[in-house]
């Protein structure tokens, strides 16, 4: 019977090979990692508690390069929502500024859009490693077959969100995929629901903190005394 290569694999050689390793793990294989290309059965995530299967080499191997297309698909949704999301107060005040009056349609100056995006890439460069060990290592164990599925559903339901001027979180989208991939992997109890918990928690909190820190800066503005002159 001929084996899909997305069945079930057994390291090959080395610590775990065997009657044993049927159900190896990552541990089993020297220098097996999560985000490694070792063909091993399955990697320990969660202490211990659960394990995620992992697939054939040569398939994740395909998916490292159908990974750049959805690179691409979410880099464009990125651009689309979350750059207009926080260039947009900075276009409107520009907008004023030039034209002296708030105005019912505005062109967006590419520098604005540009400034938004080297913003975007500074924080992946700098602090974006803490979100992504979150996501692939302490939620579930992202390969690339799994970050290609996780990437690309976050970036089209983007996509199709700001097609119809809504307004999304990529945040949220790609929390959503990498969640349903645990649960398709592991289970639905597998899933680490302290920490997603914390994450919607901190979700609601920061509205309430941005809100705030907003109305502070924009009263100190209206109400502050005027200085007249003469």
């Amino acid at each position: 019977m001929t084996q899909s290569p997305f069945q079930r694999v057994v390291s090959d050689g080395g610590a775990g090979a065997g009657a044993g390793a049927e159900h190896g793990t990552a541990a089993d294989a020297p220098g097996g990692g999560c985000l490694g290309m070792k063909s091993i059965s399955a990697y320990m995530v969660d202490e211990g508690k659960h394990s995620t299967e992992m697939y054939d080499s040569s398939v994740e191997y395909v998916f490292r390069y159908l990974q750049v297309f959805t690179a691409v698909c979410a880099s464009f949704a990125h651009g689309a929502n979350d750059v207009s999301n926080s260039v947009g107060p900075l276009a409107a005040i520009y907008s004023m500024y030039e034209n002296k009056a708030v105005m019912a349609r505005n062109d967006m100056p590419i520098w604005i859009l540009c400034l938004g995006g080297a913003g975007i890439v500074c924080g992946l460069a700098t602090l974006g490693v803490r979100i992504m060990r979150l996501f692939g290592e302490r939620i579930t164990c992202i390969t690339p077959s799994r970050g290609f599925a996780a990437e690309l559903s976050a970036a089209l339901v983007v996509s199709l969100a700001s097609a119809y001027g809504i307004p999304v979180s990529s945040t949220h989208c790609i929390t959503g995929a990498v969640v349903a991939i645990r649960i398709l992997d592991n289970g639905f109890c597998s899933v680490p629901w302290l920490l997603v918990g914390k994450m919607y928690a901190g979700w609601m909190f920061t509205l309430v903190i941005t809100g705030l820190i907003s109305a502070a800066l924009f009263a100190q503005g209206v109400y502050a005394p005027a200085v007249s002159s003469g």
